[in-house]
């Protein structure tokens, strides 16, 4: 079937925009590039029908739409974000029915709440970590490690 192959060589040509743009994405010129190879990847029939209901399926659908939103979040685009969000809803069968554009996992179980389930206050680490940024510290041991790095690559 002719037109059967003309939409796997686009799925795979998408495929692999898709793939290698979000590796590659850097700027903002880029992320929106990325972004939009996701989306039209998404929008071919046969993305739409390799779809995931649980973590262990196989899924176009579901992580091209996600890596999508998370791309247009990164760009500061929240209403794009949410145009895919809803997008997600409008999939007759994939589990894409995010509550919000800020959680999009791979595949969303309704009863599982977006929340922290540990209180960073109970652990010491934390305070820790917060007073040594607060204080320059972690920044100087990244100069650090930076000046080590070139050190040992000129040596």
């Amino acid at each position: 079937n002719g037109s059967a192959l003309g939409e796997l060589r686009l799925h795979l040509v998408l495929s692999k925009l898709a793939e290698g743009s979000q590796a590659l994405a850097r700027s903002a010129s880029e992320l929106s590039l990325a972004s939009r190879w996701q989306e039209a990847l998404v929008s071919t029939p046969l993305c739409a029908s390799l779809f995931a209901t649980t973590e262990t399926e196989r899924s176009c659908f579901n992580d091209a739409l996600g890596i999508a939103v998370t791309l247009r979040r990164r760009q500061g685009d929240l209403v794009a974000a949410e145009e895919l969000r809803q997008l997600g809803h409008a999939h007759g069968r994939a589990a894409t029915r995010w509550r919000t554009h800020a959680q999009t996992p791979r595949v969303f179980w309704p009863e599982l709440e977006a929340s922290a389930w540990w209180r960073p206050e109970r652990f010491g680490v934390t305070e820790a970590l917060s007073a040594a940024w607060r204080r320059g510290d972690v920044a100087s041991d990244l100069r650090g490690v930076q000046r080590a790095a070139e050190a040992e690559a000129f040596a």
